[in-house]
């Protein structure tokens, strides 16, 4: 009888998110090239940073299921010593410097999402401040914005309601 692990879903689900959002990154950067609207850049830059979520993601969860597995061979290694007669006297099972996954996953949650944290705050400011062309008292109404085709604008509607749809469908399959 095999069991699910839940880190292992946990793992499978962040590699297709991981995947999915480079995908939805790609087709909001091919919408944006053809239609040209400051909407669709903002929706690409912000899409774009969300990778690095989902690459955090990706390695934590690789890091839980390695812990897991140790955490397994840690328990068989001291039922096989306890079968055996033997002490643990040479090799500690609950010393926590041998324990070197549970000792990365720590310093990945201690170091690496702080660090991932701050990337992405300055990605966005960088995005916020250099990635678009307006000014703060710009209106929407004024003449410095690019006009859109009719044509495109219900294009570029309808495909980025299909985006919409399908990240949708994935954060239900994400969700279980």
């Amino acid at each position: 009888m095999t069991t699910q692990r839940p880190e292992r879903r946990a793992r499978t689900v962040a590699l297709a998110g991981l995947g999915f959002q480079i995908l939805l990154s790609v087709f909001f950067a091919i919408l944006w090239s053809w239609g040209q609207t400051e909407a669709l850049r903002a929706l690409m830059l912000l899409s774009a940073i969300g990778n690095i979520v989902w690459l955090f993601l990706v390695l934590a969860c690789q890091q839980r299921v390695l812990v897991q597995e140790e955490k397994f061979e840690t328990e068989q290694l001291q039922r096989e010593r306890a079968a055996a007669g033997g002490t643990d006297a040479i090799f500690d099972v609950a010393d926590e410097e041998l324990l070197l996954a549970r000792r990365r996953l720590q310093w990945m949650y201690r170091w690496m999402l702080p660090s991932f944290s701050i990337l992405i705050i300055l990605l966005l400011a960088l995005a916020g401040l250099l990635g678009w062309k307006w000014s703060i008292g710009q209106s929407l109404s004024s003449e410095g914005w690019p006009t859109v085709g009719e044509d495109k604008v219900r294009l570029l509607f309808f495909m980025t309601l299909g985006a919409a749809f399908v990240s949708f469908l994935f954060s239900r399959y994400a969700t279980g």
